[in-house]
C-alpha cells in the first residue's frame, strides 16, 4: 500500500520504572502495620476470599461482616444499629458492569479511607468479555486490579466467591474455589 494508507502500529503501553528498595533499611525500620479492619483477618489495603458452595449464605456472612465492621462488633438485629452509621450498597442484579467500572466510579466518589471494607457479591458478576473464570492470566490482572483498588479507597476488599464443584474434604484451601488457581494465591 502507499506510505499515506499505512497505519502506525500502536504505541507500547507506558510501564512505570521498577522501584527498587534497600532490604536491610526496610527491616531496621519497617513500614507500620496497616489499620485491622477483622482482627486476625484482614487490614486496609488487602484483599479476602469468602469461598463456599452454593447456596450456603455466602451473602448473608458478607452482609454481616459489613456491619459488624460499620458497627464496630456483632448484633443480633439491624435495630442495634446507632443511627448516623454508614453502610451504603449498590445492588447490581441484572446490571453487569466490570470491576474497572465499578473502580472508577468508586474512585471518583470516595476518598482514600473514607470506606473501610468494600464487599463484592459474587465475582463472577465482575467478569464479562475477555476475562475468564477459569484463566490463571485473568485471574491474576483481575486481583491486581482489586489490589490496586484496595490501596487507592486505602479499605479492606472482601470477594465473595463460589466453591468448586464436589466434595471439599481432601482439597487444599487453595483449590476450593471456582476457578483459576492463581486468584487463591493472590488474596491476602
Amino acid at each position: 500500500p502507499p506510505p499515506s494508507s499505512r497505519q502506525a502500529p500502536p504505541a507500547a503501553p507506558v510501564v512505570p520504572p521498577l522501584e527498587f528498595n534497600d532490604a536491610w533499611a526496610a527491616i531496621a525500620h519497617p513500614e507500620p502495620m496497616a489499620e485491622v479492619v477483622v482482627e486476625g483477618l484482614l487490614r486496609r489495603g488487602e484483599v479476602c476470599n469468602i469461598i463456599a458452595a452454593t447456596k450456603a449464605n455466602k451473602s448473608w456472612l458478607g452482609l454481616q461482616l459489613l456491619l459488624a465492621v460499620s458497627t464496630g462488633g456483632l448484633h443480633d438485629s439491624a435495630g442495634d444499629m446507632a443511627a448516623g452509621e454508614v453502610c451504603e450498597y449498590v445492588n447490581l442484579r441484572g446490571q453487569w458492569r466490570s470491576l474497572t467500572d465499578v473502580a472508577a466510579q468508586l474512585t471518583a466518589r470516595y476518598q482514600p479511607g473514607e470506606l473501610t471494607l468494600l464487599l463484592l457479591d459474587a465475582k463472577y458478576r465482575f467478569f464479562g468479555g475477555e476475562l475468564d473464570e477459569n484463566s490463571n492470566s485473568a485471574q491474576t490482572q483481575f486481583h491486581n486490579d482489586l489490589d490496586r483498588l484496595a490501596m487507592q479507597l486505602n479499605c479492606a476488599i472482601a470477594v465473595v466467591r463460589h466453591s468448586t464443584k464436589g466434595s471439599q474434604a481432601e482439597k487444599s484451601v487453595t483449590d476450593m474455589g471456582a476457578g483459576g488457581g492463581a486468584q487463591a494465591r493472590a488474596v491476602d
